[in-house]
Parts: structure tokens; C-alpha cells; sequence
């Protein structure tokens, strides 16, 4: 534990030391992760409420799988882009290339998010029309909550990509600030909508969300001015600088990985959708509970180590680099074993009220203990990316978690009909674990 300690000290005293030329620095990591906890929490208790008022009836599955689009919008900025934009971001300033990548990738962003708003409102309104899913008062609700949605993706875009920009300054209390406004007016809008009838019941649910994210997109506007204006401003033609296509080289990888862990999720959806109605929200209440401990305190964690490994090439291997990946771990350990010994405590003190159900309950239960293992090798698998970015290898983390991720639902599929969703999890436990052995063998091994 001594060693563990002085691991997680030396990872705060070098990312307080560290500098990627802005004018505020690098924050304490004890700010970074209070803040982001804070945001986790009120994002937690809005899925309390969504709990409480909806339960596992046909409005929370129809939510919980529309909701699946703008969500894959906002991990790709906060996953791929902001992985591999960190440890590119001090070679891109050194070279005069900041402001033309920044405005290029603005450009590019705001591009794919206007096509992907188009394109959920089309689709919104053809499931509309031909009456596809359950209903509401008569209404389709998965056309209603996908056209309704649809307003929420230049939002998210806006206030993922002040959040990645501002990380790969060193600004991280700014950037988890952005974040955690989203949650906070989802939440605040919730409780408004479902305690006051300006709307319909179910429609609470996806105009809470968009009403979250132009919160945050209001502030991720006045960050990316902010960054704009203080970005130099050397806008020559940089298309075939090798350090550029080096970026689009690893930001591909990023992005072919991102694709195939989307991809991954959605088949659990699918998959939890044939065993019968309440099993796609049971998923999502259950990851829910697994994901806040991790996403609250690992992902910061992560991110504040890969901006670390960016200061120094000292930090990138020998034994100081895996004495923080052991520190990191033994923190996911703990956890993971916190969630197995009392999630059946947790999850009635969260969810049993309203329409949650004893049975639901017990549901959730017994699917955290597998998603307890699973989201500990996710968020590991995610600290060991940053490594093999920072070192330009993203090609070799992306193709061995494609691999993971097919090995991974070929097995999905054969588990879910002897052992329903349980083994759906323990299929992706066993493949992305399997990435995640090799991962430190390599590290291990090109370390000496």
C-alpha cells in the first residue's frame, strides 16, 4: 500500500508540475476528481428519478435505445478525439499547426453533426408514419424521442469538443466544469418537466436531455472562443505535414475502435431486447451503477495520466510509469470488489421506490456482479489506449480490440440463450479481458 500511495502522490505532484502552455496550467488532481464526482452524482440522481418514474416499462426501453445515438456522438469526443488529440496537442502548437487543426476539425465536427441531425429527423419521422414500436397516448414513441433527440447532437458536439481542447491545454477543471453542466440540466429539467404538465409524461424523458446539453454547449461555445482566440494563429496549409497525417493516422485508429466498442454495446442492446420487455432498461439501470464509481473516479484518473505521460519521455516506461498503471489498478480493483460485496444494498437504496419493482430490483442485482468485472477491464483497457497513443501505436491497441470485440459477441450470442444477460456480460468480460493481457504483456515487454 506504501508503494501505492507513494505512486498516486508522484502522479499528483508531476501533473501539477506539468505545463502544456496555457496560461491556467494543470489543476490539482483532487479538484479534477471532485468535480467530475459532482457531475457523475447529479447525473446518477437524474437516473433515479428515470427510475422511480418509469421503472422498466416500454418508455424507459424506447428512451434507453434511442438514447444509444447522441450517447455514441459524445463518447467519440470524449473517447477517440480526446485520446488522441492530447498527447498530438504539444507537437501540433510547437509547430504552428494548433489553430489549422483546431478550426479544421471544428469544421469537420459541426459537418457531421448537422448530417447525423438531418438524418435521426428523417428517420424519426418514417418511424412516425409507419407506426414501428410501442406507443404513448397514441404516439410512436420511438419516432417522438428520435426526432426529439435529434436537437441534442450540434449541442453535445459543441460541449465535447471545448471539453477535448480544453484537456489538451492542461485546463482540466474548465473542461470537467463543461461537463458536468450537461447532467445538471438534465436532471434539473427532468424534475421540472415530470412535477409540472407543460408536456407529455414520456416527454419528459429526451427534452430533459436536450435541454442538458445546450447547457453545456452555452459554455463549450464561450471555451472554444476562449481557445480560438488564444490559439496561434498560423492557418498555412498543413494537409501533408507528416506530424498532421501522423494525427488523421491515429485519430483512424481511435475511430475504427470507438466504432467496434459501439458496435459492441449495441449488440448487448439487441440482444437484451429479445429477452422480452424491461430487460434493455434492467442493462441500462445496471450500467449505470457499474459505470459512476468508474467514470467519477477512474476516467479522470486516466486522462490526468495520459496528460502526465505527454510531459516527459520518462514517464512513458521503466518503473515509473507502471507504478501509477499498478496504482490505477489497484483502485479499479476496489471497486469492482466493492460493487460485487453490497450491490444488492446499492441498488434498493437507488432504485427500489416508485414504479421500480422488488423483481426489477433483484434483476439489477444479479447482473451487476459480471458488469462489476466488466466495466474494471473497460476503464483499464482504457488507461493501457492512452499508452499506446502517447507512444504512436494506437494501429496495434485498435486492432486487438476489434478482435476482442468480435471474439467477444460471437460468444454474446451463443451465452444469451442458456444464460440470458449474465452471460452476454461475461462474454465481453472474458474477450476484452483476453485485450487486456496482452496489452500489459506488451507494455511489459517493450519496457525492459
Amino acid at each position: 500500500m506504501r508503494r501505492v500511495a507513494r505512486a498516486l502522490r508522484r502522479l499528483y505532484v508531476d501533473s501539477v508540475r506539468v505545463r502544456l502552455a496555457t496560461r491556467a496550467g494543470v489543476v490539482s488532481i483532487v479538484g479534477v476528481l471532485l468535480l467530475t464526482l459532482g457531475g457523475r452524482l447529479v447525473g446518477f440522481l437524474r437516473e433515479v428519478i428515470i427510475s422511480s418514474v418509469y421503472g422498466t416499462s416500454v418508455i424507459a426501453d424506447s428512451f434507453f435505445t434511442i438514447q444509444l445515438v447522441p450517447t455514441v456522438v459524445s463518447s467519440f469526443l470524449l473517447g477517440p478525439l480526446m485520446i488522441v488529440y492530447v498527447p498530438h496537442y504539444v507537437a501540433l502548437r510547437e509547430a504552428g499547426m494548433e489553430s489549422a487543426t483546431f478550426e479544421r476539425t471544428l469544421r469537420s465536427a459541426l459537418r457531421i453533426g448537422a448530417f447525423i441531425t438531418a438524418a435521426m429527423i428523417v428517420g424519426g419521422v418514417s418511424l412516425t408514419l409507419l407506426n414501428v414500436g410501442p406507443a404513448d397516448d397514441g404516439r410512436p414513441l420511438l419516432g417522438t424521442f428520435t426526432v426529439v433527440l435529434s436537437m441534442s447532437i450540434m449541442p453535445l458536439i459543441i460541449g465535447g469538443l471545448a471539453t477535448v481542447i480544453l484537456h489538451a491545454r492542461g485546463r482540466h477543471v474548465g473542461a470537467m466544469a463543461i461537463a458536468a453542466l450537461a447532467p445538471a440540466g438534465m436532471l434539473a429539467s427532468l424534475a421540472l418537466l415530470t412535477n409540472v404538465a407543460i408536456i407529455g409524461r414520456s416527454e419528459a424523458l429526451p427534452w430533459s436531455f436536450v435541454a442538458g446539453s445546450l447547457l453545456s454547449a452555452i459554455a463549450g461555445a464561450i471555451g472554444l472562443r476562449s481557445a480560438r482566440r488564444s490559439s496561434a494563429m498560423d492557418v498555412r496549409q498543413t494537409s501533408g505535414s507528416p506530424r498532421i497525417r501522423g494525427f488523421r493516422r491515429e485519430l483512424l485508429a481511435s475511430v475504427a475502435e470507438n466504432i467496434g466498442f459501439t458496435l459492441n454495446q449495441a449488440v448487448t442492446v439487441l440482444l437484451a431486447a429479445t429477452l422480452g420487455a424491461g430487460a434493455v432498461a434492467t442493462n441500462a439501470y445496471t450500467f449505470r451503477i457499474a459505470a459512476f464509481a468508474f467514470s467519477a473516479i477512474v476516467s479522470p484518473l486516466n486522462q490526468v495520466v495520459q496528460t502526465w505521460m505527454t510531459g516527459h519521455p520518462s514517464r512513458r516506461q521503466g518503473r515509473k510509469l507502471f507504478s501509477v498503471i499498478a496504482a490505477v489498478a489497484v483502485v479499479v480493483v476496489a471497486i469492482s470488489t466493492g460493487l460485487i460485496l453490497i450491490g444488492r444494498a446499492i441498488v434498493e437504496v437507488v432504485y427500489l421506490r416508485g414504479s421500480f419493482s422488488i423483481a426489477d430490483a433483484a434483476g439489477v442485482t444479479a447482473l451487476l456482479r459480471p458488469y462489476a468485472i466488466y466495466i474494471g477491464v473497460t476503464a483499464l483497457n482504457q488507461l493501457m489506449a492512452r499508452y499506446f497513443f502517447v507512444h504512436a501505436q494506437g494501429t496495434r491497441y485498435a486492432t486487438v480490440m476489434l478482435a476482442a470485440y468480435t471474439g467477444g459477441n460471437i460468444l454474446k450470442v451463443l451465452a444469451v440463450g442458456p444464460f440470458a444477460l449474465e452471460g452476454v456480460i461475461w462474454a465481453s468480460v472474458f474477450g476484452e479481458g483476453v485485450a487486456l493481457l496482452y496489452f500489459i504483456v506488451y507494455a511489459v515487454r517493450h519496457s525492459r
